[in-house]
């Protein structure tokens, strides 16, 4: 039998904010195995080359896998940082209708996440 998961995920402007989000996920008990961080790859300015740290409206994006019942303690830990999207969905939230409102979703690389360690 398998519990009811949801995946909660947001969206953020710059990995910073989004690095923040991470750590507090895993100071209040979700996994990092159910925690991941997905950055679309950066176009290189001439004025800033080679940070990718803005990385525009819907630039980072975390995810956590968690059960029904955490979710919404899930969701206030992400709006701790002003997220630009924040939507709960299931085990296949990419084909939902409110994951076409991330543009590039595709084109979004998944990071390692080292923090709290």
């Amino acid at each position: 039998m398998h519990e009811n998961r949801r995946v909660v995920v947001a969206t953020y402007e710059d990995l910073a904010a989004a690095g923040r989000v991470v750590e507090r996920l895993l100071a209040g008990g979700y996994p990092r195995a159910d925690i991941n961080l997905y950055q679309k790859p950066a176009a290189k300015s001439a004025a800033n080359p080679g940070t990718g740290e803005m990385m525009g409206q819907h630039g980072v994006l975390v995810s956590v896998r968690t059960p029904a019942e955490r979710a919404e303690a899930a969701v206030d830990m992400m709006n701790s940082e002003p997220p630009t999207l924040v939507q709960v969905g299931g085990e296949n939230w990419q084909q939902e209708a409110w994951a076409s409102m991330i543009p590039g979703l595709k084109s979004f690389q998944r990071l390692d996440i080292n923090f709290g360690e």
